[in-house]
């Protein structure tokens, strides 16, 4: 039920759908912004690792860019964050810079926690 849905800026991982959404994700003080292939079974795994960093840190804004749907966005985003395009890829911010970038087997709930929260 769609009315039932909590509203874009309080879903755990929040979708990057244009360039304005691109724009804050990029200038969060700290977050993650985690590159998705819906087609891939390594970016499902990585993607089931995010969420659960977003539920154990709801004070810590995820997006995500679906990279089959959003391929321009993607590679706007390693444009501008100097991070060679991945998928999947998750990279933390602070306060607009990369801290970590992982993909694959790197993206972990841990790796996330260790590279933002601490």
């Amino acid at each position: 039920m769609k009315w039932l849905r909590p509203p874009e800026d309080e879903r755990p991982v929040r979708p990057v759908v244009d360039e304005q959404a691109l724009e804050k994700a990029l200038e969060v003080s700290r977050g993650v912004l985690f590159k998705h292939s819906p087609a891939c079974w390594s970016s499902a795994k990585a993607l089931r690792h995010v969420r659960a960093f977003a539920a154990q840190h709801p004070d810590v804004p995820v997006y995500l860019v679906d990279v089959l749907a959003q391929r321009a966005l993607s590679m706007e985003a390693a444009r501008r964050l100097g991070v060679p395009h991945e998928s999947p890829q998750a990279i933390a911010l602070v306060d607009g810079s990369v801290v970590w970038s992982g993909s694959h087997w790197e993206v972990t709930t841990d790796a996330l926690s260790a590279a933002v929260v601490n």
